[in-house]
């Protein structure tokens, strides 16, 4: 496990999903349409600089995730011989959609696709087990759980195996 400080959630984000295109090799890219903006624009940034395809994955009426569209996306892009990054956060800001964060990491892990999840809203207020969560970035804010502004991390699980 590796723990990076930052000046916050967004420079954490920036750095997880940079980090998976330009260091973990992934040639496309999946998230929402309701992500928070620190994570949707650099997406859409990094998409275009690297003409990475993008796609969004559907939610349901409540805003959750829908998984079997995940899934579908996901080996779709295996498939074609990409090498997705997924990310999706853990509880939205807007509108509380939580996302299944366990569920995701095992399918990340099924089609060789790198997880992260920007749980800004979610440290030290819901549950994340770091053992059984399959997932390689986690983005948080200090100053979400009583920290100080200006700080923010960026956990790195080193440990999970990254498929070629």
């Amino acid at each position: 496990m590796s723990l990076f400080f930052t000046s916050g959630g967004t420079e954490s984000n920036n750095t997880a999903i940079l980090s998976a295109i330009r260091d973990l090799g992934c040639t496309s890219i999946i998230t929402s349409p309701i992500e928070h903006h620190a994570v949707l624009h650099t997406a859409e940034h990094y998409s275009r600089q690297y003409g990475l395809p993008l796609d969004l994955v559907a939610l349901d009426e409540e805003g959750v995730v829908d998984y079997a569209d995940l899934e579908q996306k996901l080996k779709q892009h295996q498939e074609s011989g990409k090498k997705p990054l997924v990310s999706l956060m853990y509880a939205n800001n807007e509108i509380g959609s939580l996302l299944d964060i366990q569920r995701v990491g095992l399918l990340c892990r099924e089609y060789g696709a790198i997880f992260h999840s920007d749980c800004v809203q979610a440290v030290a207020h819901y549950p994340i087990n770091l053992s059984e969560s399959f997932v390689h970035f986690i983005s948080a804010s200090g100053h979400k759980f009583h920290g100080p502004k200006g700080v923010g991390v960026l956990y790195v699980n080193p440990s999970l195996e990254i498929a070629p």
